[in-house]
């Protein structure tokens, strides 16, 4: 093993309950590890689509509205 898998090495508890849910929903197993390579690989590249896209939705609504959303009204004052 390498450093940084043990780093990230889930508790006894949660490796317990990821055998029993393998064993009896295998599909739910393989869903979310197909989740988390989705995760990885995104941000392996440094790609965050849905987070770019938010983000960018915010500025084009505060630049055309004018109107400063009550989250930021904290950081204007």
């Amino acid at each position: 093993l390498l450093y940084h898998d043990q780093c990230f090495e889930p508790a006894p508890e949660v490796k317990e309950a990821l055998r029993r849910l393998n064993l009896k929903e295998p599909w739910l197993f393989d869903e979310r590890k197909i989740r988390l390579y989705h995760a990885h690989t995104l941000k392996s590249h440094g790609d965050l689509p849905y987070l770019d896209e938010i983000e960018e939705e915010k500025k084009t609504r505060a630049d055309t509205s004018g109107l400063i959303p009550g989250y930021q009204l904290k950081q204007h004052h």
